[in-house]
């Protein structure tokens, strides 16, 4: 009996320690407090009384990491550019040891600002991943937005756009929650660039661009209008429609000081280029050299070097040929975009796997839960049966080894009821891996009934084109839109995985990959595009050389291509 109770008084002690010791904090040193309050809305009073201190001002490890990230945060909401990461990292070390996982993401999405103003995208994408899915397991909706708008822009700045046309699609619904109709403006300008940018889609862009007009025409929002009224005149620049094009260039001029109009005077230069106006085109295309962007400069250089062309004046068609490729070198070399890939999906793999290692684990977790449960109930029934027992008979004594013995039954019981739970699963996962074969099959299937039709016209084609050499049929910019929607139909987004992953094939590398995707033969291939066969396999070649897989068939990195998801 009195060993009973001994345990009884421990187990409670143990729990009521555990309990004082987590909910025990030291609070922040009183400056910080203050500075914390005044974050959100006074950033500028914040980093006013954070500039008079300094790491060392502060003894306590706590107060220095919460000055650290506290610092760091008023910087950025100062619009002050982030040229080391040297106080921030005290911050993450600190959090990722002792901090709760809202201080770890708040320390790591700094950290990745850190390096997104210093140019450094494989490191912000980095830390942004890690933040990530700490915000949203905190419910913090204000990190959310900042997180996920800050990856959505990294997305869209390396071409990722599938990826960062659903971040923004997410964004919407967050701001809308926050009521920042501001930001729900830029979400809908940058729904309306990637859309145009990601396959021309054209009637989608001008209806996102649209909303996002009628948004900041209501709300008066100047800065967000003029980048709206900008992509209105590339998407309609893109759509050959050049007067279009114009029209809103110049009105984005009106509203806009002289140092921001460049990228409107591209604009119409290009679209006057369109409609043969060469004088007005090198006019508007030459103010907008002054621009500092690679990209816009690049295109000035071309739209200048086929403008002289035209004109007859190789001289000078080759002097912006030679700027047109100093520009173009120079933004592939400051472009990181395979290496950010290739990090984002290491990043993902990993928390797949942390998550995959936790859902393996949760069977012994709850069985360890339940134990302990059991533990505690079974020990209160013994105690209630030894108090009864005692009552009726005080001669009689329980076994000294029966509380153990029932509780060694117990754990035995849910052992054996977590592997039972085990095993389930796997059979469970065998299953699965059943179907997913199945679906295969069935989508083998699938590819040959949607290729069918297809595989008539290219026979056509083919045996018509071997029977009237000089008379040669090519394929048109519909037939090239009908196959790739047909392989959409069997392989989502093939096009823009394959590009996502060899970034440097060309549009043509591109069309060669889509017709051996349909797996067509070679000698067919070579009268369908009208080349010999040795300029076929020659392709080929060059493919697998760009794409760092020499030795390997083309056919079979296609088809790994097609049944990966984009991440």
């Amino acid at each position: 009996m009195e060993l009973i109770r001994m345990r009884k008084n421990a187990i409670y002690i143990l729990i009521l320690s555990l309990v004082l010791f987590g909910c025990h904090q030291k609070p922040l040193h009183p400056t910080l407090q203050k500075a914390e309050k005044l974050m959100h809305w006074r950033p500028d009073s914040a980093l006013a009384i954070l500039g008079h201190y300094t790491t060392r001002s502060f003894s306590d490890s706590a107060d220095i990491a919460a000055y650290t990230l506290l610092r760091t945060q008023a910087d950025d909401k100062n619009y002050i550019d982030h040229t080391s990461d040297s106080l921030i990292k005290i911050a993450v070390r600190y959090y990722d040891r002792h901090g709760s996982k809202l201080q770890q993401a708040q320390a790591h999405y700094y950290w990745g600002r850190t390096f997104q103003d210093r140019g450094d995208d494989v490191h912000t994408a980095e830390q942004f991943l890690v933040a990530s899915p700490l915000a949203e397991r905190e419910k913090d909706i204000t990190l959310q937005c900042k997180v996920k708008n800050n990856l959505a822009y990294l997305f869209w700045s390396n071409n990722m756009y599938p990826e960062a046309d659903s971040i923004f699609k997410q964004l919407i619904h967050i701001e809308t929650r926050l009521h920042d109709i501001e930001g729900v403006a830029i979400c809908y300008n940058m729904l309306g660039n990637i859309a145009m940018e990601n396959g021309k889609q054209f009637i989608k862009a001008e209806k996102y661009e649209r909303e996002a007009l009628k948004i900041t025409t209501s709300y008066n929002y100047i800065e967000i209008k003029r980048s709206v009224l900008s992509s209105l005149s590339v998407l309609f620049r893109y759509a050959h429609k050049p007067l279009l094009s114009i029209a809103y260039a110049k009105k984005g001029i009106s509203i806009s000081p002289d140092s921001l109009c460049d990228g409107y005077f591209y604009n119409i230069g290009a679209s006057f280029a369109e409609i043969g106006k060469t004088d007005s085109a090198s006019i508007y295309l030459h103010k907008s050299l002054s621009i500092p962007y690679c990209t816009t400069k690049k295109a000035a250089f071309l739209e200048l070097r086929e403008i002289s062309r035209k004109l007859g004046d190789a001289k000078t068609a080759l002097y912006y040929n030679d700027k047109y490729e100093n520009c173009k070198s120079l933004e592939e070399n400051s472009r990181n975009t395979i290496k950010v890939i290739r990090t984002i999906e290491s990043i993902l793999f990993k928390q797949l796997q942390a998550t995959y290692k936790e859902q393996s684990r949760s069977s012994e977790i709850i069985a360890s839960i339940i134990l302990l449960c059991f533990s505690l109930f079974s020990i209160g029934l013994l105690v209630n049966k030894k108090k009864k027992e005692e009552a009726i008979n005080k001669n009689e004594r329980l076994p000294e080894n029966l509380c153990e013995r029932e509780i060694e039954g117990y754990i035995k019981q849910i052992i054996s009821n977590g592997k039972k739970e085990i095993e389930t699963l796997n059979e469970k996962l065998i299953v699965k891996q059943d179907i997913i074969q199945n679906l295969q099959k069935s989508l083998e299937q699938q590819e040959v009934k949607a290729y069918s039709n297809l595989f008539v016209e290219f026979q056509d084609l083919s045996t018509y084109n071997k029977n009237h050499p000089g008379e040669e049929k090519y394929l048109n910019e519909k037939n090239w839109q009908e196959i790739e929607a047909c392989i959409d139909k069997i392989s989502p987004n093939f096009g823009e995985k394959l590009q996502a992953k060899y970034m440097n094939l060309s549009e043509e590398d591109i069309q060669f990959c889509y017709l051996v995707r349909l797996k067509l033969k070679y000698s067919d291939i070579e009268f369908i595009i009208n080349k010999s066969r040795p300029a076929v396999y020659k392709r080929k070649d060059s493919i697998l050389s760009r794409m760092n897989r020499k030795g390997e068939h083309l056919i079979d990195i296609l088809i790994d291509i097609s049944q990966q998801t984009i991440k």
